[in-house]
């Protein structure tokens, strides 16, 4: 018996290990609208520390693949990231008048599909604050990013 308790305690910090270290990033879809950028990812860091540094690692990758982040004359831009890790879903038929349900759902236009839907769950924001400065909000926390000196 506490041989089987050892293996399942043994498996069990195993995935945890490797749920929270080694998770690879995905970005699934990317739709922008003037200034505002929407950005579907799975398998996105758990941690603070890790969507920040996943921010930060990726930020040029982003800019040359995708133009994000589109500024205005001014330098204002809004990026968000969404969590799309339960996949699309289909806006829900007929009348939503008693259904909770699809007030949790972010439906995007660039997809051809009925399929179009995900659940409300964001991992991070991003946007501009003053003087090149960076806001990115997780939760309830927000950070400010200092620009970077070239």
């Amino acid at each position: 018996m506490k041989i089987k308790m050892t293996i399942t305690l043994i498996t069990l910090v195993i995935t945890v290990i490797y749920l929270i270290f080694f998770r690879i990033p995905e970005i699934v879809l990317v739709q922008q609208s003037d200034t505002y950028t929407d950005i579907v990812a799975k398998n996105f860091p758990l941690t603070k520390y890790g969507k920040i540094k996943w921010w930060n690692e990726n930020k040029l990758f982003l800019k040359n693949k995708y133009q994000i982040p589109k500024p205005d004359q001014h330098g204002n831009y809004n990026i968000v990231i969404w969590d799309g890790g339960s996949g699309f879903k289909k806006m829900p038929e007929g009348s939503t008048l008693f259904s909770l349900g699809t007030n949790d759902l972010y439906c995007f236009s660039v997809i051809d599909s009925n399929k179009n839907c995900i659940e409300k769950n964001i991992f991070m924001e991003i946007e501009n604050w003053q003087d090149g400065q960076a806001m990115i909000r997780i939760g309830n926390d927000e950070i400010i990013q200092m620009p970077l000196k070239e």
